[in-house]
């Protein structure tokens, strides 16, 4: 009877402390999630809406509610993801992925947060698109975490703060930034991540040059059988091609294999999907071929609103 209740109470002791390390991690990743979505609190709040104020653009108020709406989102849907995936911890071969992405994406919306709030009249201009462009109803889902690349934490930060300020038209920063971020990872995975953004600053301000860098990315892609980043690449090429080269053969071309791509990685990646269907649907407008336009870019809304729902983008 004694041996049976030493038992009782060894057993319940083990349960009990159990459930404190439960606690614990619950808590602990509850607190992750609160530090992403404060990021856009109220704080970030009043200094956005004054810098936006200051630059006295007439736009100023009605960019600043439509931004921030969507940065708010943004960062319940980020954090709300963050404290899922810490209380999944390392169970799943996607964990130290899914962190990874996690990581450039928490530094993607500090870096925007930061920027908006020393906002100039032309940022306001463009701020709620940029807000939209950040936008992920499911960031981080596992179709994004399979074609992620574990790499350094303080790398993939850098690598977000460096989207973000491109996203908001500070492209030669941008390309500063990916340039020496790139002469430290050369020969390593994340090279082909650096070079995609740096292709993407690089094409508003030197179309040839990204050209040429996206070919790169697109060869670094086969080499590593990164499909994904190769039909993003084979997009921004169809694009450059098509809307401001005019040489609609080779467009097309490079929208077709951006698709065969994406039918070899399966139907989880819409975002990307509704891209390319919105480049050739712009291709298809240019060559004053409407209806085949028209119907690319019904399809290719249908494909962002099952990313971000049925809401009406509209930019200030």
């Amino acid at each position: 009877m004694i041996a049976a209740g030493a038992a009782i109470l060894v057993g319940g002791g083990i349960a009990a402390a159990s459930a404190v390390r439960t606690h614990r991690h619950e808590a602990t990743c509850t607190a992750e999630g609160d530090q992403v979505r404060a990021l856009v609190g109220d704080a970030a709040r009043a200094r956005i809406q004054q810098a936006f104020a200051n630059t006295k653009s007439p736009l100023a108020a009605t960019a600043f509610e439509r931004t921030f709406a969507v940065l708010q989102r943004s960062s319940v849907a980020l954090g709300d993801r963050v404290t899922g995936v810490c209380l999944e911890g390392d169970a799943s071969p996607l964990a130290s992925a899914r962190r990874t992405c996690l990581a450039a994406r928490t530094s993607q919306l500090a870096q925007l947060v930061e920027t908006f709030g020393a906002a100039t009249a032309p940022l306001v201009q463009r701020a709620t698109d940029a807000a939209w462009s950040f936008y992920d109803a499911q960031p981080c889902n596992d179709a994004v975490a399979r074609t992620t690349r574990p790499i350094a934490e303080v790398t993939a930060r850098e690598l977000g703060r460096i989207k973000a300020i491109s996203n908001a038209g500070q492209y030669k920063q941008a390309v500063a930034a990916s340039t020496a971020l790139l002469a430290q990872v050369a020969g390593s995975d994340v090279e082909l991540d650096v070079r995609l953004a740096l292709a993407n600053a690089q094409t508003h301000l030197a179309p040839k040059a990204a050209t040429e860098e996206l070919h790169r990315v697109l060869a670094l892609a086969e080499a590593q059988s990164r499909d994904l980043e190769a039909a993003i690449a084979l997009d921004q090429l169809a694009h450059t091609a098509g809307v401001d080269l005019h040489d609609y053969t080779a467009a097309h071309r490079f929208t077709d294999l951006a698709r065969a791509k994406l039918v070899r990685l399966g139907s989880d990646n819409l975002a990307i999907h509704g891209k390319v269907l919105s480049t050739e649907g712009q291709i298809f407008e240019d060559e004053n071929r409407m209806g085949e336009a028209e119907a690319d870019l019904r399809k290719a809304i249908t494909a962002f609103e099952d990313v971000s729902g049925p809401i009406t983008r509209t930019s200030a």
